[in-house]
């Protein structure tokens, strides 16, 4: 996580499983200033659930990049 202090709530500005996309736009939002929020998907040591049906589906890999609400705009930009 790269973050320069500002305060705010964290909204996510992607999700996916491309790693190229993933680390072109953290290099894009760290070249710019943006502070984000970088979560990987799929490193849990819990295992899976037995609920054949779960309602709170996750993909089981991929990456999470949130940014302050107030930078939203300017990261979606850089998308």
């Amino acid at each position: 996580m790269a973050d320069n202090g500002n305060e705010g709530s964290f909204v996510i500005v992607w999700a996916g499983e491309n790693p190229s996309v993933h680390m072109s736009l953290l290099e894009k939002l760290e070249a710019n200033g943006i502070a984000y929020n970088d979560k990987t998907l799929g490193d849990d040591e819990v295992a899976p659930t037995s609920d054949p049906l779960p309602i709170d589906w996750k993909p089981r890999f991929g990456f999470e990049v949130a940014v302050l609400s107030s930078d939203y705009p300017a990261a979606k930009e850089l998308l």
